[in-house]
């Protein structure tokens, strides 16, 4: 019986700024790897800039990822 997750979701934290811890963008794209590799889907729901949320259009194209488990 495995257990493994049938689907990552990943983003940064929201809030002020001084509360907020920063997320290197390796983070996310060693989780983004490891779920391909796992053929796991992955969400990525948030990028912030010091707690403030970068609009999507803003983020670079290899993290616009946002997969559903089927």
């Amino acid at each position: 019986n495995s257990r493994r997750p049938d689907w990552v979701i990943a983003g940064d934290e929201t809030g002020p700024r001084n509360e907020v811890r920063f997320t290197d963008l390796t983070w996310h794209r060693g989780i983004r790897d490891d779920c391909m590799v796992a053929q796991i889907p992955f969400f990525l729901k948030q990028l912030t800039d010091h707690g403030r949320p970068i609009p999507f259009e803003l983020w670079p194209e290899d993290l616009k990822i946002r997969e559903f488990p089927q």
